[in-house]
């Protein structure tokens, strides 16, 4: 999946040109048109997540640091809104 994202900074511009997306959709008032960004918003916040804590957890010591641990929870916990962000508009 990578192949598609194959930076930070790539997934990070997905994400702006979704922001983009999603203030015209809410100007031209097209519900269908939002949901389907805040999915493909929440796909490309997920893969980014899960870019992240691969990097993370590749970089930790044999004796991970408490601010390592809070670092991998809180991106896990960032994984766990972009899911539920993109099962929401899915269903919508």
């Amino acid at each position: 999946m990578f192949r598609y994202f194959p930076s930070v900074e790539h997934m990070d511009h997905d994400l702006a040109v979704c922001e983009k997306a999603m203030k015209i959709a809410k100007y031209i008032d097209s519900p269908v048109i939002l949901h389907e960004t805040q999915a493909i918003q929440g796909y490309v916040k997920m893969v980014k997540e899960m870019y992240l804590i691969t990097k993370q957890v590749s970089d930790l010591k044999p004796t991970p640091s408490y601010s390592d641990r809070v670092k991998l929870q809180e991106a896990m916990n960032r994984l766990t809104i972009a899911r539920f962000q993109t099962a929401d508009a899915l269903e919508r």
